[in-house]
């Protein structure tokens, strides 16, 4: 989810590829060949399966979904015990997301190790490590979804002005991938996101992100996708040379403070029907990359309209949250081309929220948990 608050499946195990020792130098980054350090053996008993192979199917495939949580990043080490919260609504996936900053002019600022002073701890490659393997330990798939965070603006409107700023963000962007494809690879991770709502470079520079697939694919030996904000996945011209179509699918439903399940389903048609064409187009899979809802009124509605996360003034509408996720379940969840996804957000600190955050994403400790094991438990 971007920061304006625009709006903004198990697979198979790869524990019986090889590993290989990785060795990554970026440009004033560090030198990563410590897989002694950060592998682990991917869990033998993993609950994986092959994703969708065609699109769209007229029968299900017997697919499990992706069950999964986008984890809120954090900033120290994570405890296994931390991990034990997801039982509560059956989840069996995190999303990973390692931060970095980006600059106006493209640069961008990636904290490698405890050492760096550069960018944020969030995004240190130690921590996400660390995290993947307690991840793994648990049997838990992992996705790896890299974000940039920008000040000024929201990321998907970024988009260099000269072509000497273009050179840079290609420059650096290549590095902090490469860094994190590496890691992902050398720690047998399942899903490796190449972007996340980076939409105009998309539209922009087309090339370099065909380019960057490839360069990639020498790196990681696992599934890829790029995240799509809602409004920018039809204009993705390289679905086919990934494995998902990735969208976080933050759209706009019901502008009603608190409007029925049924009404929010019919406003999901239309949605579904261009979901099912990309689908068609790319013949591959849907990934929700990230998907979820605020427990406020309209909670439904356009995300960048809502009031700011962290206010405690925001009247809290735990109804308009569980008719908008069981609304989305019953939509798209059961259709043989969807992947699964990630719901948005899940903090690592769970007794915390008890009390606070009652008015933000995550669906902990509200009456949306219901809801939510309720499908993540469907055979």
């Amino acid at each position: 989810m971007n920061a304006s608050g625009r709006a903004t499946s198990p697979l198979s195990t790869r524990s019986g590829r090889p590993g290989a020792l990785l060795l990554v130098l970026g440009s004033g980054m560090a030198l990563w060949g410590l897989l002694a350090w950060f592998g682990a053996p991917f869990p033998s008993d993993s609950s994986a399966s092959e994703p969708v192979a065609v699109c769209p199917g007229s029968e299900p495939t017997g697919t499990v979904p992706i069950r999964g949580v986008s984890l809120v990043t954090p900033r120290s080490w994570l405890q296994a015990e931390q991990l034990d919260a997801l039982d509560r609504i059956g989840a069996e996936w995190i999303a990973v997301l390692p931060y970095a900053r980006l600059d106006s002019n493209g640069g961008i600022q990636h904290r490698s190790g405890p050492e760096d002073g550069r960018g944020f701890s969030s995004g240190r490659l130690d921590l996400a490590a660390h995290t993947i393997r307690l991840a793994h330990e648990k049997g838990l798939g992992v996705m790896l979804k890299p974000h940039l965070w920008s000040g000024a603006d929201w990321v998907g409107h970024f988009a260099p002005t000269s072509e000497e700023d273009w050179m840079r963000f290609e420059s650096d962007y290549r590095t902090l991938i490469f860094e994190f494809a590496a890691l992902a690879d050398s720690l047998e991770v399942e899903i490796f996101v190449i972007g996340t709502e980076l939409d105009q470079t998309v539209r922009e520079r087309p090339a370099f992100w065909i380019d960057l697939i490839g360069e990639v694919r020498q790196r990681f030996g696992g599934k890829l996708t790029y995240a799509a904000n809602w409004d920018g996945f039809q204009d993705v011209p390289f679905w086919s040379e990934l494995d998902y179509i990735g969208v976080d699918a933050f759209f706009p439903l019901s502008s009603q403070a608190t409007p029925t399940s049924d009404a929010l389903v019919s406003e999901w048609e239309p949605i579904v029907e261009a979901l099912r064409a990309e689908c068609r187009s790319a013949d591959r899979p849907v990934l929700l990359t990230e998907y979820g809802y605020r427990s406020i009124d309209a909670s439904a509605g356009p995300q960048w309209e809502m009031p700011r996360e962290g206010d405690s003034s925001t009247p809290v509408n735990l109804t308009a949250q569980m008719n908008a996720y069981e609304a989305l379940f019953r939509a798209v969840w059961d259709e043989p081309w969807v992947a699964g996804g990630f719901l948005w957000k899940w903090f690592p600190d769970d007794d915390r929220l008890r009390t606070g955050r009652r008015a933000d994403y995550t669906p902990q400790h509200k009456p949306v948990e219901e809801v939510i094991l309720d499908w993540y438990s469907r055979p």
